[in-house]
């Protein structure tokens, strides 16, 4: 990779060629709808790459927003809008469309950020890029969307343009690639890493986390990780803890910190995050590489799908971690504070 290489490639397995080709620059159209018309065989392949790549130019130029995001921040979704989403989405009907039936057309659905709202879709298989597309485009998977919002009453519903993967390019760490590509484990962090991450923890063993205060967490994170300047709680911040001194596999980082204490000893939702969650969004606004949730029981799917959509806004991929109770049990137990 070069310094002068985009940061993402999109690797489309669904790509409704003329709806791509209407989203990018007026210069760019033509000579795409000429090639895409003389295609054939593997040079169809070809075309679609080519499309594929411009249409990557004009989300890194003027990035779509993020339908998680939108709904987080309160922001209206429109009809005829194009928006984006990477996550989880289970499709069904694909082999049926495959040998003909139901006119040739598939769908599928997910849940948006919070699990108070879904989307659905329907498509046709005679836009797979490939062969290999009906290995990607089944089941449940976690999958990168590119749509026109159709409806968004009693759910939202989609017009597909690409169904596929983002490939990322951060800097020096390499291509990262498939289901949730920039979430770092909590061994990454070298504060960490003498903890024993493969030691089995039961249920019955997060009852000690009941008792553990939330202020109590912070400081031994900061204690660990080398941060001095451990700011008390007030109502209007954006993270419970900024730090430029977190080490990652070597090299320093910085990171903002969102902690959740027992106040609700229950799994953490988006609801427990503030009204959609914008305590994530507040979060995110912080200028931070990592963007670190911790809390004292476990994590829902909906969380996580929400602090993916902040890391990957704006087509400037960023970092993220969840430390969940038995993370930060294991961490809490080895450095001898429970």
């Amino acid at each position: 990779m070069t310094d002068s290489s985009p940061p993402v490639h999109i690797e489309p397995f669904f790509l409704h060629a003329p709806l791509a080709i209407s989203l990018v620059s007026p210069q760019s159209r033509a000579p795409l709808v000429r090639d895409l018309r003389r295609a054939e065989n593997l040079y169809k392949r070809l075309a679609l790459d080519n499309i594929s790549n411009a249409l990557t130019a004009q989300m890194i130029a003027a990035p779509p927003p993020d339908l998680n995001v939108l709904l987080a921040e309160g922001q209206e979704v429109k009809r005829n809008s194009v928006v984006l989403c990477e996550q989880v989405v289970t499709f069904s009907g694909v082999a049926a469309a495959l040998r003909g039936q139901n006119g040739g057309r598939a769908q599928f659905r997910g849940e948006l950020a919070g699990g108070e709202a879904e989307f659905v879709a329907d498509f046709s298989v005679e836009h797979f890029t490939s062969t290999s597309a009906q290995e990607f485009i089944r089941g449940k998977r976690t999958a990168f969307i590119l749509a026109y919002i159709q409806d968004t009453h009693p759910r939202v519903k989609m017009r597909p343009i690409v169904i596929g993967q983002r490939i990322w390019w951060p800097g020096k760490m390499g291509p990262l690639s498939l289901a949730e590509p920039l979430e770092m484990h909590p061994a990454l962090f070298d504060a960490f890493s003498g903890v024993d991450w493969r030691k089995r923890l039961r249920s019955q063993d997060l009852e000690v986390m009941r008792n553990v205060p939330e202020e109590k967490v912070k400081e031994a994170f900061a204690q660990l990780i080398g941060e001095p300047d451990v700011p008390l709680d007030w109502g209007g911040e954006s993270s419970d803890l900024f730090s430029a001194r977190v080490s990652v596999e070597g090299s320093f980082s910085s990171a903002a910190f969102l902690f959740k204490g027992p106040a609700k000893f229950a799994p953490m939702t988006v609801a427990m995050l503030g009204k959609n969650g914008d305590q994530i969004s507040r979060l995110a606004s912080e200028p931070a590489e990592i963007l670190v949730v911790q809390h004292c029981h476990s994590v829902k799917p909906a969380v996580r799908t929400l602090l993916m959509a902040f890391a990957l806004n704006a087509w400037n991929p960023r970092r993220y971690a969840i430390f969940d109770g038995y993370d930060t049990l294991r961490i809490l137990r080895h450095f001898g504070y429970v």
